[in-house]
């Protein structure tokens, strides 16, 4: 779970304070499936509270002594004990798959109607009504 970013606290190592969030608690937010951390994560800190720079879940799976969920749930800016959150929100658009969709089946109209007029004798039909004079 993440509940946002604050900032480092006074003091030579920098902890901050984090207020616990006691008693039972309904969360909302989204799940994010972080990217995989090249290399391997710097720990600071020597007791828990420890801290990790950037979101390592192999790091943290050791560190916890236990498997650790490949994602993270991020917490919405109204659920309790959130801080300051700075991570992009996820829009979906239709609007590009729909006229990429077009386009396509565009494309596939004008193929069909090249393969019927190359395909059948259509073209002939219509150029040769177009030289027969009028018999009126």
């Amino acid at each position: 779970m993440s509940r946002g970013w604050i900032a480092p606290g006074p003091g030579a190592d920098g902890m901050p304070f984090v207020v616990p969030v006691e008693g039972e608690q309904t969360l909302t937010g989204q799940l994010h499936v972080p990217p995989a951390v090249a290399g391997t994560t710097q720990v600071e800190g020597e007791s828990w509270p420890l801290r990790l720079r950037r979101i390592d879940l192999a790091r943290a799976g050791e560190l916890l002594e236990r498997p650790v969920l490949p994602w993270v749930l991020r917490l919405s800016a109204d659920a309790p004990g959130v801080h300051a959150r700075h991570w992009p929100a996820v829009t979906v658009s239709t609007r590009s798959n729909i006229q990429y969709a077009l386009q396509w089946f565009g494309m596939a109209l004008v193929v069909l109607l090249v393969t019927l007029a190359l395909a059948t004798n259509l073209l002939s039909l219509v150029g040769a009504r177009s030289i027969r004079p009028d018999s009126h």
